[in-house]
């Protein structure tokens, strides 16, 4: 795991990449009363809405490798019918354990009821080492890579009627679809497999290139 930090609301990093790379936000402070699965926040949203009612917000986490590089990770807080925020999901890294969490708030569509959105994290890199660069490179690629093969499934999946809901979903893929979805399913699984080769290299200061 690396060894990322949660960055504070009034930390001038967190400003700076939030007007780099956001057109609205609203830096707030919200408090974490529950920890769901670590990096599952939309289902976790979701399961809190079916139990308590409100709506999900949608936003970033801002956090940093120290000198190394900041992020904006996309996440997903609960908001109550008073219409106050609160975290529902567990700390994405070991030393960002705490009641309060940073959230920057993102005007954006609403959550899907079912599907998760695949939405990449926003980097600024500080260092210039070849291992920084490419786990940077292999991360956001690997959330944009997901979003291709979720739109495509969407975008040629045989509807598929839902008994007892009584709606048509989507279903499986044609196989036309299936034939370009699988070299991609491939490229995306080679990915994960090198970015968490990075990750282990990068937590014990290794920072060249594989």
């Amino acid at each position: 795991m690396l060894p990322q930090e949660a960055l504070d609301a009034d930390d001038p990093r967190t400003t700076r990449l939030a007007t780099q790379f956001l057109t609205q936000y609203e830096i707030v402070v919200i408090e974490r009363i529950k920890s769901g699965p670590v990096g599952n926040c939309y289902e976790n949203v979701r399961q809190q809405i079916a139990e308590h009612g409100g709506r999900a917000t949608l936003g970033w986490v801002p956090s940093h490798f120290p000198g190394h590089y900041i992020e904006l990770l996309h996440h997903a807080v609960w908001q109550d019918e008073l219409g106050q925020l609160h975290d529902v999901t567990g700390p994405s890294y070991p030393a960002m354990l705490g009641k309060n969490v940073v959230f920057i708030r993102d005007p954006q569509p609403e959550l899907d009821p079912v599907a998760d959105p695949f939405v990449p994290s926003w980097f600024h890199c500080q260092d210039d080492l070849p291992g920084t660069k490419e786990y940077i490179r292999l991360t956001r690629e690997r959330m944009i890579l997901r979003a291709r093969v979720y739109a495509l499934i969407k975008r040629h999946a045989v509807p598929v009627w839902r008994e007892g809901l009584n709606l048509v979903t989507d279903g499986f893929p044609t196989p036309a679809a299936e034939a370009v979805i699988a070299p991609l399913l491939t490229r995306a699984s080679a990915i994960e497999e090198r970015r968490e080769a990075y990750i282990r290299r990068l937590s014990k200061g290794i920072f060249s290139k594989l």
